[in-house]
């Protein structure tokens, strides 16, 4: 059964919450969790990771030049790049994401309709900046003992797409 419902941006804090909510092992029904951060922040870390993993990579161009187990992998993963493509670059953000203000503003304008759309009391706008407080507050649960989990961050990305060879 359906209990939360994540409705933040990629590079909001999805990875950490995912985490966090899994430590809880308590979810109240319907809720929505709308993470957030510094608009600003957040393009800086899509356009610096998630941007540079398009079909429109060089890297996607010639895939003879690579190892044989890279090329292999890449051709693996060039249907779900080509769907973010779709859904997320020339979906959500109109063909426009390296027009900051732009960019920003479909952010922001999402942020705000979810807000507006859902009942105070069944959604928590949150940043994962604020660690548990304001997460185990809105769920009803006990803090926990151990840090906020922060997984996933621009570093490990920008590492994991390197390796992949998807960064330039």
């Amino acid at each position: 059964m359906l209990k939360v419902i994540g409705a933040g941006f990629g590079r909001t804090g999805t990875a950490s919450i995912k985490v966090a909510l899994e430590q809880l092992a308590a979810f109240p029904e319907a809720k929505v969790l709308l993470t957030v951060r510094d608009p600003n922040a957040w393009y800086e870390s899509v356009l610096t990771t998630l941007y540079h993993v398009r079909a429109s990579n060089p890297v996607f161009d010639d895939l003879s030049k690579l190892p044989p187990e890279k090329a292999a992998f890449l051709t693996q993963f060039r249907p779900t790049v080509e769907m973010a493509d779709a859904v997320v670059w020339q979906g959500t953000f109109g063909g426009r994401f390296e027009d900051r203000a732009y960019a920003i503003s479909v952010f922001n304008d999402f942020v705000a309709d979810v807000t507006r759309r859902l009942p105070a009391d069944k959604l928590l706008v949150f940043d994962v900046k604020e660690g548990w407080g304001p997460l185990c507050a809105f769920l009803g649960v006990a803090v926990p003992d151990q840090p906020f989990p922060h997984v996933n961050d621009r570093a490990t990305l920008t590492a994991m797409f390197a390796q992949m060879g998807l960064l330039g």
